[in-house]
């Protein structure tokens, strides 16, 4: 019995259109969030897309028995270049599928929004910009950024009310090197005058005109408590290379007027130095050092080694830098601290560093802050020289360091409200 060959061809597109309204693949799932998918290749509407009904295979297609060169075959709309196909731009369910690589619910997808592996999901553990991270730096940038939370821990600090480490320390020196910056501020895995970059600059003899020493003011401002910088070593036991988490506080104020420096003075009584004498004693801390989940704002992944080396970072964090009679309020990118934790006296390191990089607009902005506030201050005088004079590169960031060395500290507790 002859078939008619127009008559089969009608037939099969008439049940190629059937099967385009039933797929899972219909052209009006292009504006869904792909809310059912559980991954992208695996789609529930595209099983395994290469396979799909309306495929490469499909009885339409290129094998189409009607004719290899019918007039719906390889340029047929259900073809191997149809919509549903494994290669359509356009394909809802497709491998390269405009919804699939972004899909927000594809457990694999590489930029998912719930992705437990994406480098930018919003809820992934590692996530620099981990929006639900409890340990937030405050610029937003996730402090835990680059370590597993299970690595170090759990981080107690973030309980109500905190549990702090049994190692406690305060910030007993601070100064702002020239040169032998001694850390590797920069990242490229030496150290040398390029880890001191805005050092260099801040210590050029015209702008220190204006702005006076730098360490005497931080000597002035560690003695007088403006700049009282405390830390605890959450679930650091003395275990070599067991990984935990480092926070950082404001001090609000020394309990029972506990005084645990001695000062060096100048001819006219100003502070030029600061060192521990020895006693240990109990601090509060500005509960502005919480952020609003109630998690330290500066927490870093720590470890100490078996020679007693102490590194913590790194990780983003704000820092309030003084210049002269303002302090400028400085984030410092890939921040930070190492230096020798003491065996025998919990708490204490020696040559400490602190170091990170700085952005050129970061220092321009917190200066045109300050001036906006008080156009007087004297700061605001010599602003566009410190623009000029802030040369860092073509990327514009500047590396920063500085040294430091801190002493046991006795117990902590938060103040009701900041006094800061």
């Amino acid at each position: 019995m002859r078939i008619d060959r127009f008559a089969l061809i009608s037939m099969l597109v008439v049940g190629l259109s059937l099967t385009a309204c039933s797929d899972g693949s219909d052209d009006t799932t292009g504006t869904t969030t792909a809310g059912t998918t559980a991954t992208d290749a695996t789609d529930a509407s595209n099983a395994s897309d290469a396979a799909d009904t309306a495929d490469a295979t499909d009885t339409a297609d290129a094998t189409d028995t009607a004719d290899a060169t019918d007039s719906i075959d390889a340029t047929d709309t259900a073809d191997a270049t149809d919509a549903a196909d494994a290669t359509d731009a356009a394909d809802t369910v497709d491998v390269t599928d405009s919804v699939d690589a972004t899909d927000t619910l594809d457990a694999s997808d590489a930029t998912d929004a719930e992705d437990a592996t994406d480098a930018t999901d919003t809820a992934d553990g590692v996530d620099g910009v981990d929006g639900a991270d409890g340990v937030e730096a405050v610029d937003g940038i996730d402090a835990t950024d680059g370590t597993e939370s299970s690595d170090a821990g759990e981080n107690l600090a973030c309980n109500d009310p905190p549990v702090f480490g049994e190692y406690r320390t305060r910030v007993t020196k601070l100064t702002f090197p020239k040169s032998e910056f001694e850390c590797d501020a920069n990242g490229d895995g030496t150290q040398d005058d390029a880890d001191g970059e805005l050092n260099g600059i801040l210590g050029n003899a015209l702008i220190a005109s204006f702005i006076g020493d730098i360490d005497a003011t931080l000597a002035e401002e560690v003695a007088d408590g403006t700049l009282l910088l405390i830390g605890d070593m959450q679930s650091y036991n003395g275990t070599p290379d067991t990984p935990f988490w480092t926070n950082m506080y404001l001090g609000d104020v020394a309990l029972d007027e506990c005084v645990d420096l001695e000062t060096t003075v100048d001819d006219e009584g100003n502070v030029t130095a600061t060192a521990s004498n020895g006693t240990v004693c109990d601090f509060s801390i500005d509960p502005d050092s919480f952020d609003t989940g109630g998690c330290p704002l500066i927490s870093l992944p720590s470890t100490v080694g078996a020679d007693g080396f102490f590194s913590a970072g790194p990780t983003d964090f704000n820092f309030s830098f003084p210049l002269g009679d303002v302090s400028l309020n400085l984030l410092i990118e890939n921040g930070r601290f190492e230096g020798g934790l003491s065996e025998t006296e919990k708490g204490n390191i020696s040559d400490g560093v602190l170091c990170g990089n700085v952005a050129k607009s970061t220092i321009t902005g917190a200066v045109d802050a300050v001036c906006l506030d008080d156009p007087e201050e004297e700061i605001c005088g010599f602003k566009t020289l410190l623009s000029t004079l802030l040369n860092c590169g073509e990327d514009d960031i500047c590396t920063i360091t500085l040294h430091f060395e801190s002493h046991q500290a006795g117990a902590f507790e938060v103040s009701s409200s900041s006094e800061i």
